[in-house]
């Protein structure tokens, strides 16, 4: 594929190599520009033996079905305390799917990345036909590590750098823009501190 260089006094252009040129106009283009530049950065990026894993990771995640096998060896192995933990976390993975994948993407559509010409054919999983903005994967992950790492310090690296991956894995993939990723990790970090603030509000009602 050719591409043109930009001319003097032409709006600026970023340039990576096999990539189209793009093109920063208003803000909003300027914003995707850079993006679409990280995406690209991303997925020049080559991780050895985790070039097979990650994308196997990213489907394990579809339909949260991680997050549910994490949240049942944490209820069986946990007792009481930890049946109560697994529950808040899955009540949290329900609240923030819901805000981005009925509230979040009919709210502002965006497209998918055309990644045929950025990730390697072996690093495919499938790509979802809904909007691409926000990450529901990753706004899941965010919201399960938060519930279940806050006042567990043990699990902060196993859970919490689990949900960094799964997060990483839908740029690496080329599912997600950069931006989708990190709006969805603010909206899953938020629903998963409001769950833990709400529960003991809802509990003492619920004892009543």
């Amino acid at each position: 594929m050719t591409t043109t260089a930009p001319t003097a006094g032409s709006p600026r252009w970023d340039p990576y190599p096999g990539d189209h040129f793009v093109h920063a106009g208003s803000l909003r283009e300027r914003l995707h520009a850079r993006d679409h530049n990280l995406l690209s950065f991303v997925a020049r990026s080559e991780h050895g033996v985790f070039e097979a894993i990650i994308p196997r990771l990213s489907n394990l995640a579809n339909y949260s079905r991680l997050w549910l096998v994490v949240g049942g060896a944490i209820a069986a192995s946990g007792g009481p305390e930890g049946r109560r933990l697994a529950s808040r976390a899955m009540a949290a993975i329900g609240i923030s799917s819901f805000l981005t994948n009925v509230v979040g993407k009919r709210l502002w559509h965006r497209e998918r990345p055309s990644r045929n010409e950025l990730v390697p054919v072996n690093r495919h999983v499938h790509m979802p036909l809904s909007s691409s903005f926000p990450s529901g994967h990753t706004a899941s992950a965010f919201a399960f590590a938060t519930v279940v790492t806050t006042g567990h310090r043990e699990l902060v690296v196993p859970v919490g750098g689990l949900a960094a991956l799964v997060a990483y894995s839908r740029v690496y993939t080329g599912v997600h823009y950069p931006a989708d990723v990190l709006i969805g990790s603010v909206i899953g970090t938020a629903v998963g501190c409001s769950v833990l603030a709400l529960d003991p509000i809802v509990t003492r009602r619920l004892r009543r």
